[in-house]
């Protein structure tokens, strides 16, 4: 899942290629057992047409992309009640 998300947070959109932005990767306690992973990026970001679908699978704005990254990802959290 964590390699899903670099991948993403790599991307520059326009540039064809996976040329990484800055991409920060931080972990703090969150209770008994537990914790938090958050993975953050300086790209352009994600347009607002299309953050509802982020999450559908085959959703992709990346030439050659599966758009299924996010969706695998998510799939993931789900399972594991992390959320």
């Amino acid at each position: 899942m964590l390699v899903n998300l670099l991948t993403n947070a790599q991307y520059r959109p326009g540039r064809g290629t996976a040329q990484a932005p800055a991409v920060t990767v931080t972990t703090s306690p969150a209770g008994e057992r537990r914790v938090r992973v958050s993975v953050r990026d300086r790209g352009a970001g994600i347009s607002a047409d299309d953050l509802p679908r982020i999450f559908d699978p085959y959703f992709t704005t990346r030439r050659g992309g599966t758009g299924s990254a996010l969706a695998i990802s998510k799939n993931v959290i789900d399972g594991l009640g992390a959320c």
